[in-house]
């Protein structure tokens, strides 16, 4: 099904309808109450359980429409004292620190953006349409030549092994090429203790299975990568998220009372380095307090670290599973992002979890081919992967400053984008709420896409952001592709009322 929204006749809220959740309802309601002044900036609105009697329904319910007002940018949290009403003055909604309220609820919530980005992603595909939503590296970035006569190569040499059945944990050599990225990133491991995977998203998923079971609650970062909602949302389990900002990162003391208030998270799921969609990387010292923290708390970290190789700060960082002292941490990466995002090969460090992972695979019969771990593995023997992500990681730094220029021009003022240290990912936050399917599709009208910031989300509702990604080197046709955003934007901000 193609994914249309009509316009909201809220600024960004969904209408009351019949077939719009309890929560929405509430939420629409005091919006339309905050956008005729009822409530002015800064004032308290109703706790949850003020609404829990007046709208007659469950505490959980009278809460997710509070967070459904803070997440849409209509209002914000004070610890121990309730939701108040968010102004719009240029820096509140970047820089503002979010604490829980007293009352939070931290339940698990279904999850329902597959049917998004399925559109998204069909979309992105179609021919003539300038891929800025995707998380992808260009062709002419990728070492084509390289990996062409390594792929000749091994196929005259080996015709035999590259047609053979690769099962786990997959190609020795591989393994021990990994290990030695892994040494890098502060992970002190062998062969043995890596598992090949079909890409980091595989990886994950199977993480998630052998931590966690239908009905479960995974603690996530909120914004955070579409891939994990889906697999969340395939599985049958629930998440619970956790405010993240994009300079900050997870908000720790909100992480924490989550985990003493639902009994039923099964694990936490973080992306630290050049997280995905926001772009910050957690430093050092807080990577430690987390697993330290999580490793006392008897809770099993899953950390997607994908971006790793792409980070050009001036501060070096390590793996969270580096400090990982009781192999709780189960680590999971690939070569998508930053080699060739069609061999589809991955990895996972599971810890103590590597025989029930290997008992996985091998009772599912699952394996990835044994030709691209061959190419891999000699690419990263003949020592080309090195000099490869220093090119990315200089191309990045360059084009970074470039589209950060472009935002600031041609974007309504007090726009906001993230300046991650390094990668391709940006985040672009508005000041004011827009009508975010409106403008999905006019972009797309436009030939460009864009990623919505409502795939990011467990409840799919998010009209205040969106995500672009620079996985190509900067062109004529991308600056004119910002500035009709920019121009589309304003739009739709000019049609917006506010008190």
């Amino acid at each position: 099904m193609r994914y249309r929204m009509k316009p909201a006749k809220t600024p960004s809220l969904p209408p009351q309808s019949s077939s719009a959740f309890r929560y929405q309802e509430i939420a629409s309601r005091l919006c339309a109450q905050i956008t005729a002044g009822v409530y002015q900036a800064d004032s308290r609105l109703p706790s949850a359980r003020t609404l829990m009697a007046q709208e007659q329904v469950s505490l959980t319910t009278a809460v997710r429409a509070l967070r459904l007002l803070e997440q849409d940018g209509h209002a914000y949290a004070r610890h121990r004292s309730g939701y108040f009403v968010r102004g719009h003055s240029p820096e509140t909604r970047w820089n503002a620190p979010v604490s829980p309220p007293e009352e939070t609820l931290f339940d698990g919530v279904p999850v329902t953006v597959n049917d998004l980005v399925v559109d998204m992603l069909g979309q992105s595909a179609v021919a003539n349409i300038l891929t800025l939503g995707s998380a992808v590296l260009a062709d002419q970035l990728i070492p084509q030549s390289q990996l062409g006569r390594i792929l000749a190569t091994v196929a005259r040499r080996s015709a035999a092994r590259s047609a053979a059945h690769a099962s786990a944990p997959g190609l020795f050599e591989l393994r021990c090429g990994i290990a030695r990225i892994m040494n890098a990133r502060g992970v002190l491991c062998g062969p043995d203790d890596i598992i090949i995977t079909a890409g980091d998203g595989a990886a994950i998923e199977c993480a998630l299975r052998l931590v966690a079971k239908p009905g479960d609650s995974i603690l996530i970062e909120s914004p955070t990568y579409f891939g994990l909602l889906q697999a969340i949302e395939m599985a049958g389990m629930k998440a619970v998220e956790i405010t993240t900002h994009p300079q900050t990162g997870i908000d720790i003391p909100q992480l924490q009372c989550a985990i003493h208030a639902n009994r039923n998270i099964a694990c936490v799921v973080l992306n630290p380095t050049l997280h995905n969609p926001l772009g910050y990387t957690m430093a050092c010292s807080q990577r430690k307090k987390v697993v330290d923290w999580l490793a006392m708390a008897r809770i099993p970290l899953i950390e997607d670290d994908v971006f790793h190789d792409l980070y050009a700060g001036d501060e070096p960082v390590f793996a969270m599973k580096s400090y990982d002292q009781q192999g709780m941490v189960l680590y999971c990466s690939s070569f998508s992002k930053v080699l060739s995002p069609g061999y589809r090969v991955g990895w996972c460090v599971p810890g103590r979890f590597h025989r029930q992972m290997m008992n996985d695979f091998l009772g599912r019969n699952l394996s990835i081919s044994s030709l691209p771990q061959q190419v891999i593995a000699e690419f990263l023997r003949k020592n080309y992967y090195t000099p490869h992500t220093a090119k990315l990681r200089m191309l990045f730094a360059a084009q970074g400053h470039k589209l950060v220029s472009s935002i600031e021009k041609h974007f309504p003022a007090h726009t906001h984008i993230s300046k991650p240290d390094g990668g391709f990912i940006y985040w672009i936050q508005l000041a004011k709420p827009i009508d975010m399917s409106q403008f999905y599709a006019a972009s797309l009208s436009a030939g460009i896409s864009i990623a919505p910031g409502s795939i990011f989300h467990a409840s799919g509702q998010c009209n205040t952001a969106f995500r672009i990604c620079l996985g190509q080197p900067w062109s004529p046709a991308i600056d004119r592709a910002i500035a009709m955003l920019g121009t589309l934007c304003t739009r739709l901000c000019a049609q917006q009322h506010y008190p």
